[in-house]
C-alpha cells in the first residue's frame, strides 16, 4: 500500500508541475499527507510488535 501511494504521489507531483491548478495542489497534500501518516503507522506497528 505504501508503494503504491509514493507512485500516486510521483505522478502527482509530475501531472502538478505540467498542469498549475489549485485542486491538483490540494491532492499531492493530501496524498502526501496519507504516505506520511502510513509510514508513521506502519513505523509504530513494527517498533512494537
Amino acid at each position: 500500500m505504501a508503494l503504491g501511494l509514493q507512485f500516486m504521489l510521483a505522478a502527482e507531483i509530475i501531472n502538478t508541475l505540467i498542469l498549475d491548478s489549485l485542486k491538483n495542489f490540494w491532492l499531492l497534500g493530501a496524498i502526501t499527507a496519507m504516505r506520511i501518516i502510513i509510514g508513521l503507522v506502519l513505523h509504530w506497528e513494527i517498533k512494537n510488535h
